[in-house]
């Protein structure tokens, strides 16, 4: 069975989207729709059911195909056509279009629009990835990034310097890829879960490298310049500063040096590259299913820090969070989706900022994978999160509008709460303090009050 993918707010019965030859398709689960239990496997089968609105059904297996019938008794029923008889056994011809309504869901044919729209925002903030390498912390311009991916095992190449691991293949296109420990510190990167390859493409010349993680996307309205003492270092862009430590802007052009130009040049793929400029995309995890998010729609990634309830808010709204002193709401996207559970808090959890009006929310992911670029894939849909799919490895995945999720007025209110909260703080916080001072102003005159009785 083809992977599907899951749309918010839809009806239950409604599993998601499967991508079959370039048509985006809504996948109907015919148990859940009938009242049944029981859930499908690997086994089951999709049948396509074509019409104005094609879309497909999930069955737990087919047997072939009724020719011929015995005799045919019409039904009264809404959903049931009639009951067909064949060497008597009976078989309920069902009323696909009636039983699933499939115009109220309002999900039409989808098709491929191989225009992808450019979006051009005149942005004065830059954005930062950073990683670690090392034990410190480093960053690359996003601008200079292509994509980042979980690492692959690259393929041994003979006669290559030691920091060169292999080449690895990226949608039909052949990457060399460097370790950038060996490179900068000559120690071997100790590859592990989180062991993540960000692709760098500098002047047509494209590498994979490796580095021990990936932290977070931040927004800089300023890369701080090199000092004088190290202004040399080529390998430099310069730095910035990011609760209490310094992150080191790395130059991706100090990478690219004969060696890697020589391999590029051998490995190049023979296939044309796409005339269509494909866009940047954060690919991110909730409920075991991928989502995209616009790159430029980002303000920042960050883990999740101390989360302070807000009293009479909405189920999904998991509170609101202090980073570097801006308070902000978080926004539990499994809840507001109306998956049921709460997102579970792990290591792995990441908070993705955007700004509405100028205002900053967070919205809480069980993880954040890659950076990538996908060709846009349009469709129409009464889901005002989803506004759009990436066809990503063969598999869709839906591109969601996170600043529709929550209206500037939703938003206003909520920040209201918030200021009333931290301001009802301030206040306990300075009348404990004074408090503190009166009681100890009390023990201090009691004390000279002692001192004078005894030396009278």
């Amino acid at each position: 069975m083809k992977k599907i993918t899951k749309i918010p707010l839809l009806p239950d019965y409604i599993e998601g989207l499967i991508n079959l030859r370039g048509e985006l398709l809504p996948i109907i689960n015919l148990k859940k729709r009938l009242g049944y239990n029981g859930n499908y496997n690997e086994l089951s089968k999709i049948i396509i059911i074509n019409g104005k609105t094609p879309f497909g059904i999930m069955v737990d297996k087919t047997k072939g195909i009724l020719n011929e019938i015995d005799s045919k008794i019409e039904s009264e029923s809404k959903y049931i056509d009639s009951v067909l008889k064949k060497n008597n056994k009976d078989y309920i011809l069902l009323n696909i279009e009636k039983l699933i309504e499939i115009k109220k869901t309002n999900i039409t044919k989808i098709e491929l629009n191989k225009k992808t729209k450019r979006k051009i925002q005149k942005e004065n903030l830059k954005k930062v990835m950073v990683f670690e390498l090392n034990n410190e912390k480093y960053g690359f311009i996003i601008n200079d990034i292509q994509e980042i991916i979980k690492y692959i095992i690259p393929n041994k190449v003979p006669k290559i310097p030691k920091y060169v691991k292999g080449i690895i293949t990226v949608r039909d296109e052949v990457l060399p890829v460097v370790d950038l420990n060996m490179f900068l510190y000559n120690k071997k990167t100790f590859i592990s879960e989180y062991t993540k390859l960000i692709i760098i493409n500098v002047d047509g010349v494209k590498v994979a490298l490796i580095v021990d993680n990936t932290y977070f996307l931040i927004s800089t309205p300023e890369i701080k310049k090199i000092p004088l003492t190290i202004k040399e270092n080529k390998n430099l862009k310069g730095f910035l500063k990011y609760k209490n430590m310094s992150v080191m802007i790395l130059d991706p052009k100090f990478i690219i040096n004969n060696n890697i130009r020589v391999l590029n040049k051998k490995s190049k793929c023979t296939k044309k590259e796409e005339t269509i400029k494909k866009e940047k995309y954060i690919l991110f995890e909730l409920d075991n299913e991928k989502y995209a998010i616009e790159m430029n729609s980002i303000i920042e990634i960050n883990k999740l820090g101390k989360i302070t309830r807000i009293p009479n808010s909405a189920d999904y709204v998991r509170g609101f969070m202090n980073l570097r002193g801006e308070i902000f709401p978080i926004i539990d996207l499994k809840k507001r989706f109306k998956w049921g559970k709460v997102t579970d808090i792990t290591d792995f959890s990441r908070v993705i900022i955007v700004s509405i009006d100028n205002q900053k929310l967070g919205f809480l992911t069980n993880q954040v994978n890659e950076i990538v670029q996908m060709n846009k894939i349009e469709f129409e849909s009464n889901n005002k999160f989803v506004m759009g799919a990436g066809d990503y490895k063969g598999d869709v995945v839906l591109i969601l509008d996170l600043k529709k999720i929550f209206n500037k007025n939703e938003l206003m209110n909520l920040n209201k709460k918030i200021q009333n909260i931290t301001k009802k703080n301030e206040e306990e916080t300075n009348e404990k303090l004074s408090n503190s001072k009166v009681v100890k102003n009390n023990k201090s005159i009691e004390m000279k009050n002692n001192k004078l009785k005894k030396s009278r």
